[in-house]
């Protein structure tokens, strides 16, 4: 099987939670990333971080140049991968487009597919755990994302998420999708490291 073990899923779903527990329950076994392969997250924060947004001219070659790079990284360690950018990305914005950004989208789409073999996990749960989720990390003063907000919207979050679960499907045909709603993130844990899919390549 992969050295990659990719976890995706929408936000409040678990996901980086479970990562975690998985990362602490077998130390120095993995690299532990969030959202790319290499360093290409660099170009993309510093576009982000500008004074003002880039314009599509500018903004769209940070993208594929970033996910060009990171879609061509070289694994030779085994890798916890908490999410791939490019793929949520192309999948929020399938999303909110159509046909305005139908050639950027196709282009993205072409650049992920290179994105190398995987034991891949989808993550979801159901919405009012989410929104349980949600408030939970309000009371809690944790930092609350535009991407967290998205779940205010639920229309959008679950148009977001079946794109979202659709595009991971086609990369990684054998993505083990799994509900996180009734199990502690140990015991969703306990249950991914079981599988073969995770086991294998380990």
């Amino acid at each position: 099987m992969a050295k990659l073990k990719l976890f995706s899923g929408m936000d409040l779903s678990g996901k980086s939670t479970i990562v975690n527990v998985i990362n602490t329950a077998m130390p120095c076994k993995f690299q532990l990333n969030h959202n790319f392969l290499s360093q290409a997250i660099n170009d993309i924060q510093k576009a982000s971080q500008l004074k003002t947004w880039p314009s599509d001219d500018e903004w769209w070659p940070i993208v594929y140049k970033a996910l060009t790079r990171d879609t061509t990284t070289l694994i030779n360690t085994p890798i916890l991968q908490d999410t791939l950018w490019g793929i949520k990305y192309l999948a929020r914005l399938q999303a909110k487009f159509d046909t305005d950004y139908s050639n950027k989208l196709t282009k993205l789409k072409n650049i992920i597919q290179n994105y190398p073999n995987a034991d891949s996990f989808y993550l979801t749960t159901s919405m009012d755990e989410r929104l349980k989720r949600f408030s939970l990390r309000q009371k809690s003063g944790t930092q609350i994302t535009a991407s967290d907000k998205l779940i205010l919207n639920q229309n959008r979050f679950l148009n977001t998420e079946k794109k979202y679960q659709d595009l991971i499907l086609s990369l990684y045909p054998n993505t083990v999708v799994i509900d996180t709603t009734f199990n502690t993130p140990d015991e969703t844990a306990k249950m991914i490291m079981t599988t073969n899919e995770f086991q294998n390549d380990i």
